[in-house]
């Protein structure tokens, strides 16, 4: 499990979440935090990036890549409260109700699923999440949807 993204508390949870979900499953699965640094990857050739996984036994590599994030904002008015509400209260929310401002986070993500000893990229996938609850659920809900459907395409065979 390889997270590329500026948030190292971020990329903790999703590498966490996503190699717990495939053990679970019953495959060998090690996240890179602490045990390989991805920056230095940027400074080698390809080729050098397989050779250090090869030493180290490893036979596939995940990637999971922080594309965009982006906060976007918007008016709630508070006139539309009187959807929810008796008579009264949708007179008052009608005239006297402020308007709200909120926020949504959006993530972009990229996976993929690289063959260490052929070094070609075997699987891909480009998702996107929209205003998660916290770290922990998008990383626990991203890792089970990911490895679904890297089963679902026999990406991973059964163990």
């Amino acid at each position: 499990m390889l997270g590329l993204m500026p948030d190292t508390a971020m990329r903790e949870r999703m590498e966490e979440h996503v190699a717990g979900d495939l053990r679970h499953l019953g495959y060998s699965a090690v996240k890179s935090l602490g045990k390989v640094d991805a920056l230095e990857f940027t400074k080698t050739e390809d080729k050098d990036a397989l050779l250090q996984f090869r030493e180290k036994d490893i036979d596939g590599v995940l990637t999971i890549v922080l594309v965009n994030k982006t906060i976007d904002g918007f008016v709630m008015p508070g006139s539309l409260y009187h959807l929810l509400t008796d008579y009264y209260s949708t007179m008052y929310f009608g005239l006297y109700a402020p308007d709200f401002y909120k926020e949504s986070t959006k993530y972009a993500w990229e996976t993929s699923f690289y063959d260490v000893t052929t070094g070609s990229r075997l699987y891909a996938v480009q998702t996107t999440t929209f205003h998660p609850l916290s770290i922990e659920r998008l990383s626990h809900e991203y890792g089970r949807v990911v490895v679904k459907c890297m089963r679902k395409h026999k990406v991973l065979k059964r163990q």
